[in-house]
């Protein structure tokens, strides 16, 4: 994805593997998702203030792909004609 450009972001959780076992890591894990979730797909974001630094860099990611897809977009309308 950074090859392309794209904004990514993931975590490494110490000690497990994709899905992990643990149930602290694996309600850290879950909560992740269905805060990405929201904010991606729903447009929501959480007001809890611990998550303030996520949303930022969830906001600048979905600036930056927007951009990305505006840039795409004006590539693809030049190449056209």
């Amino acid at each position: 994805m950074k090859r392309l450009n794209k904004p990514v972001e993931y975590y490494v959780y110490d000690g497990t593997t994709h899905a992990p076992i643990n149930p602290i890591q694996r309600y850290i894990s879950s909560q992740g998702t269905v805060d990405w979730m929201r904010f991606w797909l729903m447009g929501e974001e959480d007001p809890d203030p611990k998550k303030r630094e996520q949303y930022i860099s969830w906001r600048k990611m979905r600036d930056q792909a927007a951009q990305s897809a505006q840039a795409s977009q004006t590539t693809t309308a030049t190449a056209q004609y």
